[in-house]
């Protein structure tokens, strides 16, 4: 009786793994299924930070193809995210840092997918013929905002993470970009581009269509860089001190409303800005150099790696405020990658060695998934 028994419990257990595999082998096979539900991978709203940067990186096997890449802050663990046969050039952690939502290129268009953070598990929420692009999540991980082409020209849409509730939020004649929500959830900032004068301007909207306000108004060249972590500030860059001159501008500050308008540099060169995740400091590059400065635009100190000039491009900071990441702008084969270093020049670190760029720290906001 008691081998009867063992043999009908082996012959149980043997059937729950063969389904198990099985089950995996499917899921496997139709990894861009539509609707799925996500929700964060944490337990009881708790978040912990992990030491991960994701970045994007050439395809060696493909021309001109880019994958997405994960890579821990010490160099270790190098993992790729997607497959090589597709295109990526955006992408956005989940507040969280449990999910990535990333536009990519497989066939045809682009796509806005999800994924987990390891890569497993790509859904494709979008699954429209126009390109959608630039997906940015609400600080609750609740929602997308994304671009989309769908109804003619580039305009600013919202979905839930699922994939549901897609809602289009302008209708400008010109083109929009570069969506970014705040982190208190209530606005949306984002970039208006008219070819025709070569104008691009800044404007929020409410996340349910209501409240567009057009931020900037003048016949200069505004483009928005993000929030400050308190959601007052829009951190942008303009050329309206540069009379109007093409590849010269300069770093600028102004209230959620548009007022206020503050400049913080001078130089005319500035590339790109990062806001400190406490709000007190921003990073930048100048003429491709790395600095820090007060976010009232006082004590701008240079970056430097084993005493060397850093030639950087898109800065991003870590989670505690002491590291930045960042790719270099060379053509030296020899200096590829993605590097990190604190901002009091100590410590400077070459991750990975290959053609990489836009490194984004992995988030670890507590998210209530209840909500």
């Amino acid at each position: 009786m008691k081998a009867t028994w063992r043999a009908i419990l082996l012959t149980t257990c043997l059937i729950v793994i063969a389904v198990v595999i099985g089950l995996g082998q499917e899921a496997q096979a139709t990894p861009l299924a539509t609707n799925a539900s996500y929700l964060p991978l944490i337990s009881n709203g708790l978040a912990v930070p992990i030491n991960q940067i994701a970045f994007l990186g050439a395809d060696v096997n493909i021309f001109g193809n880019q994958l997405l890449y994960r890579i821990n802050g010490d160099g270790s663990g190098l993992k790729t995210l997607t497959a090589n046969s597709s295109r990526e050039i955006s992408f956005s952690w989940s507040p969280d840092g449990s999910r990535i939502a990333i536009s990519a290129k497989f066939a045809g268009n682009y796509e806005v997918y999800l994924m987990h953070s390891d890569g497993s598990g790509m859904v494709n929420l979008t699954n429209n013929p126009a390109d959608d692009l630039e997906p940015s999540w609400s600080p609750d991980g609740h929602q997308l905002a994304f671009i989309s082409k769908r109804d003619g020209s580039a305009q600013v849409f919202v979905m839930g993470s699922n994939g549901g509730g897609v809602t289009r939020l302008t209708n400008l004649s010109s083109s929009c970009g570069q969506p970014i929500w705040s982190p208190d959830g209530t606005k949306i900032v984002f970039n208006s581009f008219d070819p025709f004068y070569n104008d691009a301007e800044i404007y929020v909207i409410n996340p349910d269509g209501t409240g567009l306000l057009w931020l900037t108004n003048n016949a200069m060249y505004d483009s928005v860089l993000g929030w400050s972590p308190d959601s007052s500030k829009i951190l942008f860059l303009s050329n309206r001190d540069q009379g109007g001159a093409d590849n010269k501008q300069d770093l600028y500050s102004m209230n959620a409303d548009g007022t206020n308008v503050v400049r913080l540099t001078s130089t005319a060169y500035i590339q790109d800005a990062a806001w400190s995740p406490d709000g007190s400091k921003i990073a930048y590059t100048d003429f491709m150099l790395l600095y820090v400065m007060n976010s009232d635009g006082s004590n701008s100190n240079r970056v430097r790696c084993m005493s060397e000039e850093i030639a950087a491009i898109k800065p991003t900071w870590s989670q505690d405020g002491t590291k930045l990441a960042y790719s270099l702008q060379t053509g030296n084969a020899a200096d590829y990658g993605i590097f990190t270093v604190n901002i009091d020049s100590s410590d400077c670190q070459h991750l990975i060695t290959m053609q990489a760029n836009t490194p984004k720290w992995r988030p670890f906001k507590q998210v209530d998934i209840n909500k």
